[in-house]
């Protein structure tokens, strides 16, 4: 049976998912809206941070 220092350590690698990328790239978007005081478009989000724009639902 694993240690939970063995699990910890295995929780902080990258998940084959990329569910550690994914929360870095949340945490970023999150930055950089607060740097903007909270409002900020999604144009002007996407164009900063490098991430493409969500494709449109009309």
């Amino acid at each position: 049976m694993p240690t939970s220092s063995a699990s910890t350590t295995d929780a902080a690698k990258p998940a084959a998912s990329g569910g550690v990328q994914s929360l870095e790239r949340a945490f970023d978007l999150l930055e950089r809206m607060a740097d903007a005081g909270g409002e900020v478009g999604l144009s002007e989000l996407s164009a900063s941070s490098g991430l493409p724009l969500p494709p449109s639902t009309a």
